[in-house]
């Protein structure tokens, strides 16, 4: 029997230092790996990389809904369209996966080499991969759903962060430590920044003006 994965819920007050307490745990599947609210924060999807599925949680309940939704292999990333009515799931095992949010149910995969992390342009066009195992990141058309050509970046690509405008995907190359910039309108690669010794994760200011990357190495953002 597999064990269950846990989701911890941390309530904030403001400001965050002054109060917060800790609800109780939300049984998932197993080893949960990343937790993704939907665009009206109705819903969480935990992504479970060991039972390779999504479980489905009510929010203002705390209780999933449902059964677990099937995914491939080692789920780790998911992002929701701005709409809501899909989900985009990375497994590691190779594919992206496609949730109908009103129906719970896997209605497409996608077949992404080395799939990762993803992230969803806010005008909901394009989701990018971190395609992990070929070095490069993939754009998905959501209309189509169709592949299109791999964004050579740097070695070991993992987090992905888009800027606000949707002008720009920053990608954070875990083991040549540089982030590498694609510029959405072309889909090409148009800088590579050296950052420091692995970066693993990144975020975009809400100005766009700056990327902030979390460097594991040196224990620095």
């Amino acid at each position: 029997m597999r064990a269950l994965g846990l989701v911890a819920a941390v309530s904030m007050a403001l400001p965050a230092w002054a109060s917060a307490s800790v609800a109780p745990p939300i049984p998932v599947g197993v080893a949960p790996n990343e937790v993704s609210f939907s665009p009206d924060s109705a819903l969480a999807y935990s992504a479970n990389s060991g039972s390779d599925d999504i479980s489905v949680i009510d929010v203002a309940s705390g209780t999933t809904v449902g059964p677990a939704i099937p995914v491939a292999a080692q789920p780790v990333s998911i992002a929701f369209l701005p709409d809501g009515s899909e989900a985009y799931v990375a497994s590691n095992g190779g594919t992206v996966s496609v949730i109908d949010t009103a129906t719970a149910t896997n209605v497409a995969s996608i077949p992404v080499d080395g799939a990762s992390f993803l992230e969803v342009t806010p005008d909901g066009a394009t989701v990018y991969v971190a395609s992990y195992g070929t070095n490069t990141v993939v754009p998905i058309d959501v209309a189509t759903r169709l592949v299109g050509t791999p964004i050579p970046v740097g070695t070991g690509p993992t987090g992905l962060a888009i800027s606000p405008d949707g002008a720009r995907v920053y990608v954070a190359n875990t083991w040549d430590g540089t982030i590498s910039v694609i510029d959405t309108a072309t889909n090409t690669l148009i800088a590579n920044i050296v950052v420091g010794p692995r970066p693993f994760q990144l975020t975009v200011s809400p100005d766009s003006s700056e990327v902030w990357v979390a460097e594991g190495d040196i224990n620095a953002v």
